[in-house]
């Protein structure tokens, strides 16, 4: 169970790194294929996560209307019929998400908790629309009503679950978003030109979840009891992007996401860490090493060109600050407000032909312990290859 948990989660890495891909803006290719590894190598739990990512879209000839569908492992299958325009762009299409819920991962100084773990899963139907004002300007709302239901860890797994799951339920989720978006993009997105500016707020409202009653771990000492009954949760993210391509390619990348959350549990957090967090990413730690209601992130990278194959190495720097107050109900507060991360990215095209992806990431204050009674240790390493296939 542990394995698929890792599979679906490690999905998101291919969504985030090679979302260019699959812009229906200027692609040219039907089938988007990937296959790759994510691993972590530090003091506390090693993960090897498998990458597996399919995305088909067929457009139309001579029409505005396309079909999209595909699935990244067990973390998301959708299919989507849409309509492209000058001036809008709207669909709608059936979506299952496995596993998206962040009470189904809990990780303390890198070790899981899988006695307070719930495979949280939801099933749905999306409806979007955007309208574009002008060339970068557009605004779009997006209503995604869904069922969500709970499956337990086996026994075998982690010896029987202290909690009961919260009851399943539909949430009806509701987003709105303003984004101007002038950005010029080669190599699969690794060379970027331009600059980003988008704003989202997002309200979803559960009925019939009830009360969840949940364990909290108070850093790993003793645990405390939390309830929660919340229905109503607001999220507000807000990102920014500046890039900058010099003479001869090198690349000058800075993205800077923020975002506060009001009236959240363990179940609906923000899930952030690693290279394929929903949102904020922060390479060198665990998947969803964290979960926090007022946060930001920043990352400073140079990309540097190497003169074959579209060769880019891209050194980078990372850096998360959570404020002190934790207002997830469920988990305790961090030992620190500020984590950073070094982080490395090599990019090539064998042959001109098949797109690779290298990362590596240090998470420079990453706590571990080989046990919960063990030592403390500093740092985690993160490592990711992929490769890509369009055709």
């Amino acid at each position: 169970m542990k394995f698929l948990r890792y599979m679906s989660l490690a999905a998101l890495a291919i969504t985030i790194a090679i979302s260019p891909l699959w812009a229906r803006e200027g692609r040219e290719q039907e089938h988007i294929m990937a296959l790759g590894i994510d691993y972590n190598l530090n003091r506390g739990e090693h993960s090897c996560i498998p990458i597996l990512y399919y995305d088909y879209l067929h457009c139309f000839p001579d029409s505005p209307w396309y079909v999209e569908g595909g699935f990244e492992n067990s973390v998301t299958a959708f299919v989507t019929l849409a309509m492209d325009t000058d001036r809008f762009h709207a669909g709608f299409g059936p979506v299952f998400e496995y596993l998206i819920q962040a009470g189904s991962n809990y990780y303390v100084d890198g070790n899981s908790l899988e006695h307070l773990m719930i495979m949280g899963n939801d099933i749905g139907l999306r409806l979007f629309f955007e309208y574009k004002w002008m060339r970068h300007l557009t605004t779009g709302v997006t209503w995604h009503p869904k069922y969500y239901f709970y499956t337990l860890f086996s026994g075998d797994d982690n010896g029987g679950l202290w909690i009961d799951p919260p009851n399943s339920h539909i949430e009806q989720e509701v987003l709105i978003e303003v984004k101007y978006k002038d950005i010029e993009e080669r190599n699969f997105g690794t060379l970027k030109h331009g600059f980003l500016a988008r704003g989202r707020c997002s309200f979803a409202y559960r009925q019939g979840y009830g009360t969840f009653y949940d364990l909290q771990l108070n850093r790993g000492r003793f645990f405390t009891i939390t309830r929660s009954d919340t229905d109503r949760t607001w999220k507000i993210y807000c990102d920014l992007g500046f890039y900058y391509i010099f003479k001869h390619d090198f690349n000058l990348q800075i993205d800077l996401l923020g975002s506060y959350q009001y009236r959240v549990d363990r179940n609906n957090a923000e899930q952030i860490g690693t290279w394929f967090a929903d949102h904020a990413i922060m390479p060198g730690y665990h998947n969803y090493e964290f979960g926090h209601d007022q946060y930001l992130a920043g990352r400073v990278a140079m990309g540097i060109p190497i003169p074959f194959w579209s060769t880019q190495i891209k050194p980078g720097y990372n850096i998360l600050y959570m404020s002190d107050g934790n207002g997830v109900i469920g988990i305790d507060d961090y030992p620190r407000s500020v984590y950073t991360s070094v982080s490395c990215e090599f990019f090539t095209m064998i042959g001109d032909t098949v797109p690779v992806w290298l990362k590596y990431a240090y998470g420079i204050e990453a706590r571990r312990r080989g046990s919960f009674s063990g030592r403390l240790h500093r740092g985690n390493h993160e490592l990711t290859l992929y490769f890509g296939v369009a055709f």
